[in-house]
């Protein structure tokens, strides 16, 4: 073995099924971001990836780092592996291994928040993507919940490094540190408090708006549990901060327990990207289809009238996934006078109510880079013309958009 252990005054704990747990999860998440990968490539091409595409590579590196700390410090232990009263004792040769052996320990409070944080960096961008924002038009947007949590991770960093200060202090070995450079419990403590409340707040872009989605209430319990794995991730950070500073301090402990979060973590941010590998339509041959309606998006026009974009084609790909996610939300604009309803709806979603228009019902259209942006009013009134890609305050705005734009 290259990696040296410490003799036997350095209390190191030894458990033969840790490190092949380890190396199960360490696998079980690099296969998650693989499929992730696959998945993309194969429905918009990777000249289309986004911005978390791009976000998981960097969290697949810090993961792949993580691992590597997990089997050297299985072997080296560290200073909290060492009793004060045995200190004096130990050899240079100890005192050496235990140095490095917690020096990567230390690292790895940098690499696991990173991970963590870059985590809610793909979900914001991932809820972007799906326009969270006109979903919920509070002042509680993507912009600001992102500019809160790059607050929360510079919280985390400075309390990593001032929490035991000078910074060498943190792989002092002789003479031995006190816990709060061993142990470390604030940046337990920093760590938990601040990724659960930034969860919630992320959490609070979806979770006002999944119950008013125009959907059977199957495939919105489905939307929900995509979604809301945030609340999978709180749980699991939860269980991981009782378990690590309420028991003995233990680098099995604390590592095994912070892999199992990590690896959750990937799994829930994940999983709404690879809903398409559950569908028939995705391993036919040819460009990629989802499910549903094939040229028609249905959307809820003012006043309770049900409009339908174009006449609605019968012929259908397969069944709607429960999990698959709708391609854009619509969200009628309230005008004094105009009853909007106040509904979000889903595009794409079956509804067979019969064509309604209205005289004064007035549509424009424009092309993007995105699709074909079609604006709807039910006033008469001439106001000035929006540029391409946007519609007016009194406008409803139904996005044609192309499969290789669905998330």
């Amino acid at each position: 073995m290259l990696i040296q252990s410490p003799s036997s005054l350095v209390n190191r704990d030894i458990d033969d099924g840790y490190l092949p747990e380890i190396w199960c999860w360490f696998g079980f998440g690099v296969m998650i971001v693989i499929l992730r990968y696959i998945v993309r490539f194969r429905t918009i091409g990777f000249r289309n990836f986004c911005g978390d595409d791009y976000l998981m590579l960097l969290a697949l590196a810090l993961w792949s780092i993580d691992g590597v700390i997990v089997e050297i410090t299985y072997y080296t232990g560290a200073t909290m592996n060492v009793s004060p009263d045995v200190v004096e004792l130990l050899s240079e040769r100890d005192v050496q291994i235990l140095q490095f052996g917690t020096k990567w320990e230390y690292l790895s409070f940098f690499t696991y928040s990173g991970l963590i944080w870059t985590l809610k960096f793909c979900t914001l961008i991932f809820y972007r993507r799906l326009k969270a924002d006109e979903w919920r038009r509070t002042w509680l947007t993507t912009n600001r919940l992102a500019a809160i949590t790059v607050a929360a991770y510079l919280v985390v960093i400075l309390t990593i490094i001032f929490s035991c200060w000078p910074i060498q202090r943190n792989w002092a070995v002789r003479p031995l540190p006190p816990v709060h450079c061993t142990f470390r419990p604030l940046n337990f403590w920093t760590i938990v408090t601040l990724n659960v409340i930034s969860d919630v707040l992320i959490l609070s872009l979806p979770v006002p708006i999944l119950w008013q989605l125009r959907m059977s209430f199957k495939r919105k319990l489905g939307v929900m549990l995509l979604l809301c794995s945030g609340v999978f991730m709180i749980a699991t950070a939860v269980v991981r901060a009782a378990f690590t500073i309420s028991s003995s301090p233990s680098i099995l402990t604390i590592n095994s327990w912070g892999f199992r979060e990590t690896a959750a973590g990937l799994l829930a941010v994940n999983a709404p990207i690879l809903v398409p590998l559950f569908k028939k339509s995705f391993w036919r041959r040819g460009p990629y289809r989802p499910g549903g309606y094939i040229r028609n998006e249905w959307a809820r026009g003012y006043g309770g009238v049900q409009h339908n974009v174009g006449a609605p084609d019968r012929k259908r790909r397969g069944k709607r996934s429960v999990f698959e996610l709708p391609s854009a939300m619509v969200w009628s604009k309230p005008q004094e006078g105009v009853n909007t309803g106040g509904q979000f709806v889903a595009a794409g979603t079956r509804n067979e109510a019969t064509t309604t228009s209205t005289s004064n019902l007035t549509a424009t259209k424009s092309e993007t880079s995105r699709g074909i942006i079609e604006c709807r009013s039910v006033s008469a009134q001439t106001i000035q013309q929006p540029p391409p890609g946007h519609c007016s305050d009194n406008e409803l705005k139904i996005e044609h958009l192309p499969a290789r734009d669905l998330p």
